[in-house]
């Protein structure tokens, strides 16, 4: 199994280099470029994650989520969505009235889109903001906790700009390659309705692992319960498993 890797930066903290101006075109493929901010802005239209997971993923593409100060913008990013609901880059306090943006200032917002009796805030934890792409970029308020998909932006390319770092907490990717310690590997176990047990990926993206599956039979069936996801143990040199929460090493990977 064959895959890139960019940058290894240990206890769950990568570095991913930014993508380099190799034409004039402003943004990376699959992004759009908006004239007015000179921004570049992604619609997410995978799998629904959490408001503060959005945000990671985001960050690990060198941006964060689109934050909407104008209606310019609001019109701009409801022209991009193709799905209903999609998380942006703003809280809003019901109480105060304020509105919280990701460098952490609050105050009044300078502009709001808010659908029909919203923001409701019903039972008092709707704090974050989605845009709804199917009712002409309207936003309603949520509970940060519940799942959307989600709108990231970054800036975009400067001509004969040098590659830069960022760095986040990247998803994991397949990786084949020994370092020197034991690191983590984009790899699980749950068993879904299906009966499929083993998984390539994460939550987000995931696909079933099939026969690929470098650990020894003794490792996988003495694994305790809630061994659920898969390292690289560089002593043994193979895969075994252990508790997802423990802090090991990982390697992140990103197209460009």
């Amino acid at each position: 199994m064959f895959v890139s890797v960019i940058v290894t930066i240990f206890f769950f903290i990568t570095a991913n280099v930014a993508e380099e101006s190799v034409s004039d075109a402003p943004c990376p493929a699959t992004w759009t470029f908006n004239e007015i901010s000179k921004t570049c802005v992604k619609p997410y239209n995978g799998k629904k994650v959490w408001w503060k997971k959005a945000r990671d993923i985001c960050q690990c593409e060198g941006g964060d989520l689109v934050v909407i100060h104008n209606s310019q913008m609001n019109d701009f990013v409801q022209g991009i969505l193709s799905l209903k609901r999609y998380w942006i880059g703003s809280r809003y306090n019901s109480t105060t009235k304020m509105m919280r943006y990701l460098d952490g200032e609050q105050m009044k917002p300078t502009f709001e889109a808010w659908a029909p009796r919203q923001p409701n805030n019903i039972r008092g934890n709707q704090e974050c903001i989605e845009i709804l792409g199917k009712r002409g970029g309207l936003w309603n308020d949520k509970p940060c906790k519940r799942r959307s998909h989600f709108l990231c932006e970054k800036q975009a390319f400067e001509k004969e700009t040098k590659p830069k770092f960022h760095f986040c907490q990247g998803q994991l990717v397949y990786f084949g390659r020994q370092i020197q310690r034991d690191f983590w590997v984009a790899a699980y176990r749950k068993v879904r309705n299906d009966g499929t047990t083993l998984w390539l990926g994460d939550y987000i993206d995931s696909v079933p692992m099939g026969d690929y599956q470098p650990w020894t039979d003794e490792d996988y069936h003495k694994a305790k319960e809630d061994h659920d996801c898969v390292k690289m143990d560089t002593d043994l040199e193979r895969w075994t498993f252990d508790v997802c929460w423990k802090p090991l090493a990982l390697v992140c990977e990103r197209h460009l």
